[in-house]
């Protein structure tokens, strides 16, 4: 255990072939997130798909990699993602007279809605208890796993979702 420190994002292990299969592994996470937006996309090609897809319950495992391989850079990159998709789902559910914070859950690498046939608003209704729970713990994972360090968007963040889940 020596060798581990879950504040670093780099280890170094004993033995060269593991320590390469632990390489290609942090390559792998951190592939996953979009460069440009912070998304954590889909799969590990996420070119296959414009640029990457994403959706916030598969979020949760590169999440948890990126935590617990101290790859905090990139939390805050991905924190920032979900803040502008916050203020994209107040935006959307302004527009038809409700309160709150949603997320869709579904979007392209640059965090555009991409379920086709239906209304981003209309998608906000039916899906909306599981998206802002996932979303939710995805936000509390980061919280309680990066010292538990709180900023006023987090926290009215966390609040639109209550709002909206009312």
């Amino acid at each position: 255990e020596e060798w581990f420190n879950e504040n670093a994002a780099t280890v170094t292990l004993p033995n060269k072939d593991v320590q390469a299969v632990y390489d290609m592994g942090q390559y792998a996470i951190r592939a996953s997130q979009n460069g440009e937006s912070g998304a954590l996309c889909l799969g590990l090609l996420p070119h296959l798909w414009g640029g990457g897809l994403y959706c916030s319950y598969d979020a949760y495992f590169t999440l948890n990699a990126l935590l617990s391989s101290g790859h905090l850079r990139e939390v805050e990159v991905y924190k920032n993602f979900l803040y502008a998709q916050g203020d994209v789902g107040k935006q959307a559910l302004a527009s038809i007279g409700l309160d709150g914070v949603a997320f869709t859950g579904w979007t392209n690498c640059k965090g555009e809605f991409c379920r086709s046939g239906i209304p981003l608003t209309e998608w906000f209704l039916k899906e909306k208890p599981m998206f802002a729970c996932c979303e939710v713990h995805n936000l509390y994972q980061v919280w309680s796993r990066t010292g538990k360090q709180t900023d006023e968007k987090l926290i009215n963040l966390l609040k639109g979702f209550v709002v909206f889940a009312k």
